[in-house]
């Protein structure tokens, strides 16, 4: 299934830079006001096995590419019971390859309040 939050048309300078259409498991909020459940195709670039960039709308309806990890998030001494994806970067991209530059420099980051505790991403390709 395709979400509308997530284009799945893979623009020349994306398929230079390594994105790719894939499938993930996507969990209620894996696009902004959605409350969708399962498999969802998007174009992303995959930086690990626990970190993608996602091609994706913004509010404005403006492509945008986030960084997204997969893991169990951390609060305050609380730790979710589950993986799933959450947004690991501080904002929002216009720029592909600026977007993958910054997952590259925040992929170690450990200075978030609320820490992601990085799983291995069952991803398909299909």
């Amino acid at each position: 299934m395709t979400d509308a939050c997530y284009p799945t048309e893979i623009l020349d300078q994306e398929a230079e830079l390594g994105f790719e259409l894939l499938e993930v498991f996507a969990s209620a909020g894996f696009c902004q006001n959605s409350f969708f459940v399962g498999w969802v195709s998007v174009v992303a670039k995959v930086i690990n096995e626990s970190d993608i960039v996602v091609k994706t709308k913004g509010i404005s309806g403006r492509v945008v590419y986030i960084h997204k990890r997969f893991g169990k998030f951390e609060y305050d001494n609380f730790e979710s019971s589950k993986n799933e994806w959450h947004n690991f970067s501080n904002g929002f991209q216009t720029d592909p390859n600026q977007a993958i530059i910054d997952a590259g420099f925040g992929a170690d980051r450990d200075d978030a309040m609320i820490k992601i505790i990085p799983a291995k991403a069952e991803i398909k390709r299909p």
